[in-house]
């Protein structure tokens, strides 16, 4: 396969099953090549369920730092909606509209006011970036449209209806992997993390959850440098007391690289009774680059497992279209919009508060991260796939 394929658009005519999509930068509107588009701005009396398709609007970095993340949610999101064969088309045809939030709070707020107001979109999602996150929420719910939040920040302060989160939230997923863990008859912990954010806040996470649930012992913790070359000497420090207690986990929330040189440190040292843990950080190819005993029988989490029978058909038609594998922002974004296309097919129109509404009521969704509900407060629920190592390979665990 040519590894940059020529994205083919569906074809298209005239009539209630053709699909509109536009790119919408800074405050101009640029058409991608395909037939004529209707009307952005319909009459009053049409201005819900056009059969041309649903308005569904998007919040994302489409330049600078994080351009790459918002690209991927973006072809995500245009694979739901089927703009590219062989992607499936919904039930209903969608108009997706994308902003570009380039980072800042208050672009973001604009982008989310033109979208509700001017666009008349029936639902957004995003944004991705959490600093961005209070300004877009508070104008979905003030303006009664529906808003799948993407950034991993937990949504927190008063109830808002309108609001809904599919994303990676690091509380849910330390506390899968504590289940998970405790399940594998690992009762005794050891927190070895580096000092940057994700490290404390999940060293902090871990810490809370385990004692919230009776989960355990930590018998100690460390906090390393972020660019810290070797390991064995604070490994030899840390482990000696607490690996001969019986089975310990090693939970380690860091890279794929940094694991890589912890593991090469625990093989030199050769610590008995070391299971390692990790977060879905460490879902990396590379780090399957060279034998190692100690990532052997590892314990990994991960959203979202493309080798899964179930994300087959995702997966295969994400390829041709994009000549690239869809991995977890790509996957959120094309569940994003299926849940939204679920929701005006369940309530029979594209209404903001009906499709909030069909999105409240949605259980056990087959999403490709797995069947998902949300919790009671809005925050998508699905069970993570876990997976351990065995000779250099990636192997699912029941």
């Amino acid at each position: 396969m040519d590894p940059k394929p020529h994205r083919r658009f569906r074809s298209l005519v005239p009539g209630p099953w053709s699909l509109v999509f536009f790119f919408l930068l800074a405050c101009s509107a640029k058409e991608l090549p395909h037939p004529p588009a209707a009307p952005t701005t319909p009459s009053d009396e049409a201005l819900w369920n056009d059969p041309k398709g649903t308005r569904l609007g998007l919040l994302l970095p489409l330049s600078g730092q994080y351009k790459h993340y918002g690209e991927a949610i973006l072809n995500g999101v245009s694979c739901a909606a089927g703009l590219y064969e062989p992607c499936a088309m919904p039930a209903r045809p969608a108009r997706v509209l994308a902003k570009d939030t380039q980072g800042d709070p208050v672009v973001a707020a604009a982008a989310a006011q033109e979208l509700i107001e001017t666009e008349k979109v029936s639902a957004l999602i995003g944004p991705l970036l959490s600093q961005e996150v209070e300004a877009v929420t508070s104008i979905a719910q003030d303006k009664k449209v529906p808003l799948i939040v993407l950034a991993p920040q937990k949504k927190g302060g008063s109830p808002r209806p309108y609001v809904f989160q599919h994303s990676l939230i690091p509380e849910k997923e330390v506390a899968q992997i504590i289940l998970k863990a405790r399940a594998a008859g690992l009762e005794n912990f050891a927190l070895f993390c580096p000092d940057n954010h994700y490290g404390r806040q999940y060293q902090e996470l871990f810490r809370q959850q385990v004692e919230k649930e009776a989960a355990g012992k930590i018998l100690a913790e460390a906090v390393y440098p972020v660019d810290l070359p070797d390991f064995t000497e604070t490994l030899r420090r840390f482990l000696p007391r607490n690996a001969k207690a019986g089975p310990l986990g090693l939970f380690v929330p860091d890279s794929f690289r940094q694991v890589i040189k912890i593991a090469e440190a625990l093989d030199a040292l050769a610590f008995p009774n070391v299971r390692l843990i990790g977060t879905s950080r460490w879902h990396h190819p590379k780090l399957l680059a060279r034998r190692s005993p100690s990532l052997e029988g590892a314990l990994i989490d991960t959203p979202f497992y493309d080798a899964d029978p179930q994300v087959l058909p995702f997966r295969e038609n994400f390829l041709k279209a994009f000549g690239t594998e869809p991995a977890w922002l790509e996957a959120i974004g094309f569940d994003a919009a299926q849940l939204i296309s679920q929701a005006v097919q369940t309530k029979g129109t594209d209404h903001p508060q009906a499709v909030r509404d069909g999105l409240g009521s949605i259980e056990n969704f087959q999403a490709v991260v797995g069947p998902l509900s949300w919790d009671p407060e809005g925050i998508s629920d699905w069970p993570f796939d876990f997976l351990t190592i065995q000779d250099r390979r990636f192997i699912p665990l029941p």
